[in-house]
């Protein structure tokens, strides 16, 4: 069971150390083609957040190791949620960041499934935060995790949001508006 722990908590924080050069190398190149950075004021939240969830986890498990009888399961789920991450980060290529990156004349992205849904990612990061802590019976973790990155997403999305609105076309931003955050809508239209 602990070692079970080790490698899922390790295989998490190397996870996010890979993302966070992904997305500084992603960064480079959308600046040096003229992008910018907005609403960097949440950014401290957001990452708070994920360094905050990953404390909490390590220090529930110390203190209360425990594996749920259905950790099987929630392996499987996780398996399934990191294909889906790698496929959400492929979808968006040199777009895809932990910053929001505005690049004057970029198209809006709508391929993988940004094409059903508009955040796909941060339903991803919530799975995340569900089944890595059930795993381990870290009930704490999982309500604290939810709880941290909704008040990081509250900040956030409406920036976002403002963004990829004022930075695309007006077919593609009327598109972007029908379709759900984070349910996936099945209606979808092609734009000029």
């Amino acid at each position: 069971m602990k070692a079970l722990f080790l490698f899922m908590y390790l295989w998490s924080v190397v996870q996010r150390v890979v993302e966070l050069l992904i997305a500084r190398s992603n960064e480079k190149k959308l600046l040096a083609r003229g992008g910018r950075i907005v609403g960097q004021d949440h950014y401290k939240w957001l990452v708070g957040a994920q360094v905050t969830f990953m404390v909490i986890w390590l220090a529930e498990f110390l203190l209360h190791p425990r594996l749920s009888p259905y950790a099987g399961l929630y392996i499987l789920a996780y398996s399934l949620i990191l294909g889906l991450r790698i496929w959400t980060m492929r979808s968006l290529g040199e777009f895809w960041n932990t910053k929001i990156i505005v690049l004057p004349g970029a198209t809006l992205q709508q391929r993988g499934p940004y094409k059903w849904m508009k955040h796909p990612n941060y339903v991803i990061v919530f799975m995340e935060m569900l089944l890595l802590p059930l795993m381990f019976q870290a009930y704490v973790t999982a309500f604290c995790g939810i709880f941290l990155q909704s008040v990081a997403l509250r900040m956030r999305l409406p920036i976002e949001e403002q963004a990829l609105q004022e930075s695309t076309t007006e077919a593609a931003a009327m598109m972007y508006q029908e379709k759900h955050k984070f349910f996936p809508s099945w209606r979808t239209r092609k734009f000029q």
